[in-house]
């Protein structure tokens, strides 16, 4: 997965940190320290962990970024590029689970083609089946974590194999925790849940990634809100696109040929909602989701 290499006197290698303007870059020499050039900064580039870049000038211990090769796909919040899958940390309880702002970042993955997976910690606290009962259809897996039975990990480990993984999520779930179980040697730091707010203290800084296996896993920054609008580009005529469970029902024309599956008379995926075969809450936040898009009658990609 690292794929770096030194040609001349230039270095490939990887970003795994990038804490405000410097950047810890991994190659097949170890770690290098590294500066952006302030090219970047001028065309409003940002590098990000997860990036694929050349630098100059690294046979020591320091470095310049000359280069961010071509990106995959890359997300605003957390700040990473190249991801191939995410995992949405939620909790039973302590703070309970936001599935509004899960279902905006679950939509925002499935814009960028990035696979998904839910992890439920505090299982050992209370239970929460409705999460497995409405995310099932949406993501590729669920995992259920319990601390007491370190077999619950297992699944997720298959599930890192070879890939560069996101870890993400509200304040307070237990991201760090988690990862510090797969990972012992990271021992990331961890806090007490504020009571008095009801969420996380933000342990962690920005996304740094660790090598795991053929692959990389990563930390994100907690977060209280999200805003789809804000960070990403989705138009209307996308969004439905975004609702996995929407794609089978969207090729079966509505009354109107310019529904919007809000509150129209004839719509095939209301239609759907009402049999049960979609979530009503995931159709809730489709519809305030799709209050934040940007209107459009330009020509789109289907998201696959």
């Amino acid at each position: 997965m690292n794929n770096t290499k030194t040609v001349g006197n230039q270095t490939d290698g990887r970003i795994i940190k990038s804490p405000g303007s410097n950047f810890t870059v991994l190659t097949q020499n170890g770690l290098v320290n590294c500066k952006a050039r302030g090219i970047f900064r001028k065309y409003g580039i940002t590098p990000v962990a997860g990036d694929l870049v050349k630098m100059s000038n690294a046979q020591g211990e320091d470095g310049v970024i000359a280069e961010i090769l071509p990106r995959k796909n890359s997300l605003t919040r957390p700040p990473c590029a190249n991801i191939d899958s995410i995992i949405f940390v939620v909790s039973t309880v302590a703070p309970p689970p936001n599935l509004f702002i899960l279902d905006k970042f679950i939509t925002v993955a499935a814009f960028k083609h990035i696979d998904t997976a839910i992890a439920v910690t505090k299982t050992d606290l209370a239970a929460n089946p409705k999460i497995k009962r409405i995310y099932e259809p949406v993501v590729s897996k669920i995992f259920e974590i319990d601390y007491n039975h370190p077999s619950t990990l297992d699944g997720i480990k298959d599930f890192l194999n070879s890939k560069i993984t996101i870890f993400t999520g509200n304040s307070g779930v237990g991201k760090s925790t988690l990862l510090n179980a797969l990972m012992p040697e990271i021992a990331a730091a961890t806090n007490e849940i504020s009571v008095k707010l009801g969420r996380g203290k933000h342990t962690t800084r920005c996304v740094e990634l660790y090598p795991y296996g053929t692959g990389f896993v990563g930390d994100s920054p907690g977060f209280s809100t999200f805003e789809t609008a804000k960070y990403d580009n989705i138009t209307r005529e996308e969004l439905p696109y975004c609702f996995k469970e929407f794609i089978p029902y969207l090729e079966t024309p509505c009354r109107f040929a310019s529904c919007t599956h809000t509150k129209e008379t004839g719509c095939n995926i209301f239609r759907h909602v009402l049999n049960g075969d979609i979530s009503p809450s995931r159709f809730e936040s489709y519809k305030k989701i799709f209050e934040e898009t940007p209107r459009t009658k330009t020509a789109f990609n289907k998201p696959k």
